[in-house]
């Protein structure tokens, strides 16, 4: 009876001890006393808060907070972080030792960044971190080096032996003229990249690739040339070719754009005709041949206004020269040679010979007035003026032309194209100016004067430079 008692007791135990296991916290704690616990490599403190500060000393990947804005606090419940789910610390379960801190570490003591690092400024296309004035046109920046790169075959070829006010006159105006047209493109460009289609754009890059090869062949075949004779104007072939793209680019998406818009008819054309003759008529032409005896050459060489006397004397010296080239003259002696012997002045060309020419281009309006009522080859009298006394032979007479409307119909319709298509390219800029983000500094163009200045005129420009063989063709 003891012993069934004690069976009794043993059984009624363990049923007791089965209830205790339906309790997850009891059941896991003497799992835990049972298995060692150790706590996951990555938590051995307790996880801070990232910031960019904290963050500072590694790369900013593309997306992570560092690249892209002011970095949010993850909170810690966000990390992986793998507990036990119950630890119980009793008299007969052994303490398991916790590695995580009371106290939150404070993060590295680092330079903040700033809030969001400055996406680098687009210069004409290109990406590139720029100082300096900047003149903006939506999302694109032109630099002083860009428009003085862009203009630098314009501002070489103004003649370095003008005074410096008038090369800055000059400079501005040019400098001014390709301002506007770079802000002009920098609106209209973004439009045409979306317009073109791939096979345009294609098309486009074939021009390109042949304007380098047309380039490089007027440089005797090579690059290497090419690139120095650049780079003495102040420009490289990638900058030539980035302008000849945009350039092609933009006059390709403005015709495809509106030339469904533009209309001539054949009564256009007449009205244009019919008001405007004058283009339609080449004047009267002569080439004369003459000999000069300018008084100038009789006067005393002195400082002072020569006196009647003295003029008297001189139109008497020259009067007898002139007489004397013209007997020369009338016995058959050619007139380039006469005109060679008896001729005085600076100004006189080889033989007498002077180009066809309109009425009004010669100086001495008798002179020329005698030539147009001379046949072809005709030889006036002694022509007397109060510069001196000639003798004009008309070696070539041109009488003028009309051009007859069917002959001018072609280059009237080309006329009036391109003035309906500036009128409409004009007004869709104006559209675009409306819309768009415009900025320029005040001084900026006088800042890029300046230097156009200190690089072409004092400096002296590159006066060998042959511009032909470099640029591309328009």
């Amino acid at each position: 009876m003891r012993t069934s008692r004690a069976i009794w007791a043993f059984l009624l135990a363990g049923l007791l001890v089965g209830c205790m296991d339906q309790d997850p916290a009891s059941r896991q704690a003497r799992h835990d006393r049972k298995i060692p616990v150790t706590p996951p490599k990555e938590v051995a403190t307790r996880p801070v808060a990232i910031t960019q500060a904290a963050s500072a000393g590694a790369a900013a990947q593309p997306g992570s907070p560092a690249a892209s804005g002011p970095a949010t606090p993850l909170p810690v419940a966000s990390l992986p972080v793998k507990r036990p789910a119950a630890v119980t610390s009793t008299a007969s379960h052994p303490t398991i030792p916790s590695t995580v801190p009371q106290e939150p570490t404070p993060p590295p003591k680092t330079a903040s960044l700033p809030a969001k690092t400055q996406e680098p400024m687009r210069v004409l296309g290109r990406a590139e971190t720029i100082e300096g004035p900047l003149v903006q046109a939506n999302s694109r920046f032109i630099a002083v080096e860009d428009l003085l790169r862009s203009a630098c075959f314009e501002l070489d070829d103004i003649p370095k032996s003008l005074p410096e006010p008038a090369f800055r006159a000059r400079a501005e105006k040019v400098l001014g003229n390709e301002l506007q047209r770079m802000m002009t493109q920098a609106l209209v460009l973004p439009e045409a990249d979306k317009f073109l289609t791939d096979e345009q754009k294609k098309a486009i890059d074939g021009e390109i690739d042949e304007t380098l090869h047309d380039m490089i062949a007027r440089s005797d075949g090579s690059r290497k040339k090419l690139e120095e004779s650049l780079s003495v104007v102040g420009t490289n072939v990638q900058a030539v070719l980035d302008a000849q793209r945009n350039k092609l680019t933009v006059q390709m998406f403005l015709r495809m754009k509106f030339a469904p818009s533009v209309h001539v008819n054949r009564q256009m054309m007449w009205d244009y005709y019919s008001a405007n003759r004058g283009q339609f008529h080449s004047p009267p032409k002569v080439a004369m041949q003459i000999v000069a005896v300018p008084l100038a050459g009789f006067l005393p060489v002195t400082e002072s206004q020569p006196s009647a006397g003295e003029i008297k004397l001189a139109r008497l010296q020259a009067r007898r020269r002139i007489e004397q080239a013209q007997e020369v003259i009338k016995k058959g002696e050619d007139f380039a040679t006469v005109a060679d012997r008896f001729s005085g002045g600076k100004g006189n060309p080889p033989g007498g010979i002077w180009p066809l020419m309109p009425a009004g281009s010669f100086r001495q309006e008798a002179v020329e007035s005698q030539a147009f009522k001379l046949p072809e080859s005709g030889i006036s009298n002694i022509i007397e003026t109060d510069a001196g006394y000639y003798v004009v032979k008309a070696r070539q007479v041109q009488p003028g032309v009309v051009t007859p409307f069917e002959d001018a119909q072609a280059e009237i319709e080309r006329t009036l194209r391109e003035k309906q298509s500036a009128k409409l390219y004009d007004e869709y800029y104006q559209h675009l100016l409306k819309g768009a983000t415009v900025a320029q500094p005040q001084n900026f163009l006088s800042l890029v004067v300046d230097q156009a200045v200190e690089r072409f005129w004092r400096k002296g420009g590159s006066a060998a430079t042959q511009h032909d063989q470099i640029k591309p063709a328009p």
